[in-house]
């Protein structure tokens, strides 16, 4: 009997080769020979000092990263094996999702982080997290994601009840007026009252939760509007007249202006435009309505005067808020928009005086898309119509007496 080595990884083999010998654990046969034996005993020896050299907290680490120690068979020494290729698969799928769970929570800071757990009010939302894509600045010594550090917090989740996705704007108490976040709920319920497209409120109230830090958060629960892409001249065309309708009924049915019409708050998909963010509306009957300045580049200079809100400052906004699309088409596609930026910069007009109705533009658009409609109708015959083969049609916009189709 010889003994390979000393350590976990060794144990006694029999090496003799007597036929009667009943403790020996392999068949004789199949056992190697003596001389093979003595090399395998001296490369166990020398595999098992190897590993004296090395303390448990580094053998582990070698053991993770490189190698796997394999099982010990009965008359062999311990031997090592470089890892599967689905172990190694594994591990860096591992490693990915690490990745990405810990680039998505760099970027949240302490507020941030509060606001979120607040959010859940009690179990009402799960799955609660940063809405879009965060934005990463370099500097030279490190990555900065962008953060949100004051109210309001945006976060998108799923309602426990129903598994629908909800959009959650979160406003820490100590930073705003309670009074304000009331009117901008009490505006978008009223909004929706009236027929308006706004994203639908989720609650029969403004929520009100704890933070961790002591502090009440007030949660706007909505629906998660999903959002399509402008692809062209005739989306870009749609979407304008859809705008301007929306904002029409806004004006009339609703009584009120929005006050912060922008891109960010105007969400266009399958064929609708839904508003969102009535943080600065504001009754057209008002006696008490004040100037609400709204955001940088969509204020109507009238309102940088100091004078309150009007439907020609929200007209401004909707002008710009076309040009902003126009001018992020392609190149191709932009100039067929000529007239559609026309009518826009009517909108946007700096002179109140000049500037377009809503009702004016609406009209405008309509003359186009006539125009182009007829332009396109097919010529009669099957030559034509096998010509033709048509954009793939997700939804129908209803422009006046039209029905176009938007891919």
């Amino acid at each position: 009997m010889e003994s390979l080595g000393h350590g976990p990884y060794v144990q006694e083999v029999d090496l003799s080769c007597e036929g009667n010998n009943r403790s020996m654990p392999v068949d004789c046969v199949k056992s190697p020979s003596p001389s093979k034996a003595r090399v395998l005993v001296a490369l166990a020896v020398l595999l098992n000092n190897f590993l004296e050299f090395f303390t448990d907290e580094r053998k582990q680490k070698y053991r993770q990263e490189s190698v796997v120690v394999a099982p010990v068979p009965n008359s062999l020494p311990s031997v090592f094996t470089r890892r599967t290729n689905r172990n190694e698969n594994a591990d860096k799928k591992s490693s990915k999702r690490q990745q990405s769970h810990t680039a998505s929570t760099e970027g949240t800071s302490g507020k941030e982080v509060v606001a979120m757990k607040a959010a859940a009010c009690g179990n009402l939302f799960r799955q609660i997290e940063y809405p879009w894509t965060r934005v990463v600045h370099f500097t030279d010594s490190d990555l900065v994601f962008e953060e949100q550090t004051e109210s309001p917090f945006y976060f998108k989740a799923l309602r426990e009840m129903d598994r629908k996705k909800v959009f959650l704007k979160v406003w820490n108490s100590f930073e705003v007026e309670t009074g304000d976040i009331e009117d901008e709920w009490h505006f978008q319920c009223k909004a929706y009252q009236a027929g308006v497209s706004v994203a639908t409120l989720m609650s029969e109230s403004l929520l009100r939760s704890s933070g961790e830090d002591n502090a009440e958060y007030l949660v706007l629960a909505m629906e998660f509007v999903e959002s399509d892409s402008i692809r062209g001249a005739l989306d870009c065309m749609l979407f304008s007249y859809k705008l301007i309708e929306t904002v029409e009924s806004l004006h009339t049915a609703a009584g009120m202006l929005h006050g912060d019409l922008k891109p960010r708050n105007v969400i266009w998909g399958k064929g609708v435009v839904t508003l969102i963010d009535f943080g600065r509306s504001s009754s057209i009957v008002s006696e008490e309505r004040t100037c609400s300045r709204g955001t940088e580049g969509y204020e109507a200079p009238e309102i940088l005067r100091g004078d309150p809100n009007t439907i020609s400052t929200d007209a401004f906004a909707v002008g710009k808020t076309i040009l902003w699309h126009i001018e992020r088409l392609v190149k191709d596609e932009a100039a067929l928009c000529s007239r559609l930026k026309g009518i826009a910069e009517g909108l946007a007009s700096e002179n109140p005086s000049t500037r377009w109705s809503l009702t004016r533009a609406s009209k405008a658009i309509v003359v186009q898309l006539s125009s182009q409609n007829r332009s396109e109708e097919p010529q009669q015959g099957m030559n034509s119509y096998s010509q033709r083969s048509p954009p793939k049609k997700i939804a129908r916009v209803s422009v006046g007496d039209l029905s176009v189709a938007v891919s």
